[in-house]
């Protein structure tokens, strides 16, 4: 059985966020939001999204924050 998709203007608990680097600006792509936000001048997805990731949970200290976290990189060339 599979659930049904809620409605798109329907607040929902659990949504996907990804981080991204384009252009050499990081964006959060928020599935609860209609555009991408842009963090500013990046380098490093991983290192500069957990400065993201860490404003965001102090932002929320007194809401459910339960999440899951996962980094999607090439290898690195030695």
């Amino acid at each position: 059985d599979q659930s049904a998709a809620p409605e798109a203007d329907a607040e929902v608990d659990y949504h996907y966020v990804a981080l991204t680097i384009v252009d050499g600006d990081l964006y959060e792509i928020d599935g609860g939001l209609s555009v991408p936000i842009n963090h500013g001048p990046a380098t490093d997805v991983l290192r500069d999204g957990v400065r993201v990731a860490k404003r965001r949970i102090a932002a929320m200290e007194d809401k459910n924050i339960g999440f899951s976290l996962i980094a999607l990189s090439s290898v690195a060339e030695d």
